[in-house]
């Protein structure tokens, strides 16, 4: 990926095995035999902000991927959808887990995680006929943004420490629109978790 390097190596060097660079796109091949770097080393070159937005996670897996944040001061944000039964316990494991692997590089940083819970079904009755439907505000697609380049991720950041999983990343250049994108999704769902009184958010702040 262009002008993508990994803070420990040296400018111009390409990232680690499995890797077809097309110009903004990096492909990663399944590999189980070894782990894909590429998510990790995008998260080490920030400077200032991290914004996740990611539908799935998985607290055991995921802090591996911040293990090259390394700047001081650093403001990450992680936005995501509790789902198969994962509640209040399951975020705050996923919020210490990961403040824990930044603190062993960093001192300084403000880390904020939301989780919603999906909304119930409810029913609407329309003359004789009831009418069930599920209100849910939730997407598929993965976003991150770091500094003030946009990616759009083909795999939950689980499968970006497994390698179980051929994904790809592509980062958006279109004069800073995708960027703008994914703060206003980011501040929409928040503000929408407010006004629900539904799922959780921990943060440093």
């Amino acid at each position: 990926m262009n002008q993508i390097v990994d803070p420990n190596t040296k400018q111009g060097d390409e990232f680690s095995h499995n890797f077809e660079e097309y110009g903004d796109y990096l492909y990663f091949e399944r590999n189980t035999k070894e782990k894909p770097s590429c998510y990790e080393n995008i998260l080490g070159i920030a400077q200032k902000r991290i914004v996740i937005i990611d539908p799935f996670f998985s607290e055991d897996e995921d802090p591996q991927l911040f293990e090259q944040v390394k700047k001081e001061g650093i403001d990450i944000k992680i936005l995501s959808i509790c789902k198969d039964g994962k509640d209040d316990k399951n975020v705050k494991a996923l919020y210490d887990s990961i403040k824990n692997k930044l603190k062993k590089n960093i001192t300084a940083f403000n880390l904020c995680v939301h989780c919603f819970k999906t909304k119930p079904k409810r029913s609407v009755r329309t003359g004789m006929t009831t009418y069930d439907f599920e209100p849910i505000y939730t997407w598929h697609d993965r976003y991150l943004l770091v500094d003030d380049r946009a990616f759009l991720i083909g795999s939950s950041m689980n499968n970006s420490v497994s390698g179980e999983k051929s994904f790809g990343i592509y980062e958006v250049k279109d004069d800073g629109k995708m960027v703008q994108f994914i703060l206003n999704l980011y501040r929409q769902y928040v503000d929408l978790h407010v006004n629900w009184k539904t799922g959780w958010c921990f943060s440093t702040k």
